[in-house]
């Protein structure tokens, strides 16, 4: 096992990562770019411990790792930013290969608002303070609604972007700004024959968060499916940032990151394409949150964040039905985390049939940055 930094940058908050690798044996990473604004403040303004998941110039960039075995870490080659749209800050990357080899982008956006028009914003908004985090200084409030789901796709690996597609409502009968009505996405998709299968994520009437299915077979049309919401008899919940996997007999599995369940991991199963989920199960293992990946031999294994003491990212690998996440061996990846505000690992398989696993980390200087582990076959068989 070896643990590498991937990307870092003394005034960036690098944060959620996504993998792809090339025919040619080099992986593209992505992640999303936020700014950390400590390296231009005086000393002791801002302490380590501040950072701030919205920031309005966010945007999500990406670079090529050439060798990973030779790779001294630093910042990929050829980094690029995902064109952006000026109304909005892009959040979250989920990369999928399609069949016909293009690449398709799912993310979502926060809007901002400046700190004047911040009580003009309705709830559930997310409000900053620079000396709610116990700096010095002028207060300073700037809220964010979240705009939304987009979608733009790239057949040469990231040198052109098609437009980029925004998601329908969920609800046509409300304004198409409304909060959270275009959902957010965090999470692994599959294509099952010409169409691409995901989950977004929104906020229901309820107060809980439910998960949405989402379809399409050209890459800028997109349509609702199913709506899911986590069954009674498995607590009053919601569910986030799901994640899919389609299984060796045809089957998807949703694995999600909860609310109010003590942080467990909750999958549902579809055996119709996405039509439909049941086969609900509640597990005791805690992921925040996780990406499951099929593995060449069948079998899926499973990543995510670990945000109790001892902070970390783990790892389990469940036979070819995905049914046993509990009964799977976690393996402690790392357990050296400086804090909470860690993880949304991503994973590939690499051709030799090695793990690696990306996830946003904390530095001995507080700075996020994005670092990775490589896992050797015999300690997941």
């Amino acid at each position: 096992m070896k643990h590498l930094v991937l990307w870092e940058d003394p005034h960036a908050h690098l944060a959620f990562p996504s993998l792809i690798a090339r025919s040619d044996g080099s992986i593209l990473l992505f992640c999303r770019r936020g700014r950390d604004p400590r390296w231009a403040l005086p000393e002791g303004l801002c302490g380590s411990g501040w950072q701030s998941h919205w920031d309005p110039r966010s945007c999500i960039t990406f670079g090529i790792i050439k060798n990973i075995d030779d790779y001294e870490g630093g910042s990929p080659a050829d980094v690029r930013i995902v064109p952006i749209d000026p109304d909005y800050a892009d959040q979250d990357a989920s990369i999928l290969r399609r069949n016909d080899g293009s690449l398709l982008l799912c993310s979502f956006g926060w809007y901002p608002f400046p700190s004047a028009s911040t009580f003009l914003t309705a709830p559930p908004s997310t409000t900053e303070s620079l000396t709610g985090r116990g700096a010095t200084g002028t207060l300073q409030l700037t809220s964010f609604i979240c705009w939304g789901s987009f979608a733009l796709s790239t057949r040469d690996d990231g040198l052109t972007w098609s437009p980029r597609s925004s998601f329908p409502p969920l609800n046509p009968e409300e304004q198409a700004r409304s909060l959270q009505n275009r959902g957010a996405i965090r999470g692994a998709m599959v294509e099952r024959g010409d169409v691409v299968v995901g989950l977004a994520y929104a906020l229901g009437e309820s107060g809980r968060y439910n998960a949405h299915v989402f379809r399409t077979r050209n890459g800028y049309e997109y349509e609702w499916g199913a709506t899911l919401t986590m069954p009674v008899d498995l607590g009053n919940g919601s569910l986030l940032e799901p994640s899919l996997v389609a299984t060796e007999d045809g089957d998807l599995i949703a694995f999600f990151r909860t609310s109010n369940l003590d942080d467990r991991i909750v999958s549902a199963r579809s055996s119709d394409a996405g039509a439909t989920f049941g086969e609900w199960t509640a597990y005791k293992a805690v992921g925040h949150p996780t990406m499951p990946l099929r593995l060449r031999d069948g079998r899926i294994a499973i990543i995510y964040g670990y945000r109790r003491q001892p902070f970390g990212i783990r790892l389990r690998v469940m036979k070819s039905n995905g049914r046993d996440l509990d009964d799977a061996k976690e393996i402690i990846l790392r357990d050296d985390g400086r804090g909470p505000d860690i993880g949304y690992p991503w994973m590939i398989e690499l051709a030799d049939g090695r793990l690696l696993a990306a996830y946003y980390w904390i530095s001995d200087h507080g700075q996020r940055r994005i670092e990775a582990t490589l896992i050797d076959p015999g300690e997941y068989a």
